[in-house]
């Protein structure tokens, strides 16, 4: 299985501290382990699939596509970010 890093979730994993990486690290092998763990969205961005996780008592979610051999990781932040970005 192939996990590709779009540049956007690489930028936004950068900005953030060491504790964050770590903890998103961990929720990445849970979305390669069991890609469905994460909810469909619907109208445009239906191929899009959206994992929330709590860190500090802060809700963040990871936007990813996948099929059998890959895990595309689209991006990663708060809900208003992610959206926002994702219909660009």
């Amino acid at each position: 299985m192939r996990i590709s890093y779009a540049p956007a979730f690489k930028r936004s994993l950068k900005k953030t501290t060491k504790q964050f990486q770590e903890e998103a690290k961990k929720q990445v092998k849970l979305i390669c382990q069991d890609p469905s763990i994460g909810v469909q969205k619907k109208g445009d961005l239906s191929q899009v699939f959206v994992h929330k996780y709590k860190f500090n008592k802060q809700e963040v979610l990871v936007a990813y596509t996948f099929c059998p051999e890959t895990r595309n990781l689209l991006l990663i932040g708060s809900h208003e970010k992610i959206y926002r970005d994702l219909k660009k």
